[in-house]
């Protein structure tokens, strides 16, 4: 069965960009553009083995829905994945929100860090609900 990711920026140039790379290595993608939309959607749906969101989008940034997703109970990894516009870094996005979020990625990263960072997140949540 192949990996179920969800990606969601309001950007939406990086949001299909994204999708195709991660389609390319062999993922199943979904796309939204808002965090609200996500938030909405999370609602119904919770398959998924990990999210991909954007910093600064509309009606509801990637920080409201990591919010949502934790204090909802969802166990669904998070990464933040943000760029230009952003005048923090990766690091101090991650240090301000670490309880929140699982990683940080800074646009453009290299296919190969993100390819880690999902893989390892969602191994290790596999290895989490194997234990329960």
């Amino acid at each position: 069965m192949k990996t179920r990711l969800l990606v969601v920026d309001g950007n939406k140039n990086d949001c299909v960009m994204t999708s195709e790379i991660l389609r390319r290595e062999g993922f199943e993608v979904d796309l939204l553009y808002d965090g609200y939309e996500a938030i909405q959607h999370l609602e119904s749906e919770q398959s998924y083995d990990l999210i991909i969101s954007g910093f600064l989008m509309p009606k509801a940034d990637g920080l409201e829905l990591a919010n949502h997703i934790k204090d909802n109970g969802i166990n669904i990894p998070i990464i933040i994945y943000t760029g230009a516009g952003v005048t923090i870094s990766a690091s101090e996005i991650l240090a301000a929100v670490q309880k929140t979020v699982d990683g940080v990625l800074e646009k453009p990263a290299r296919t190969q860090d993100m390819l880690a960072m999902i893989n390892g997140l969602v191994s290790q949540k596999n290895t989490i609900n194997s234990q329960e």
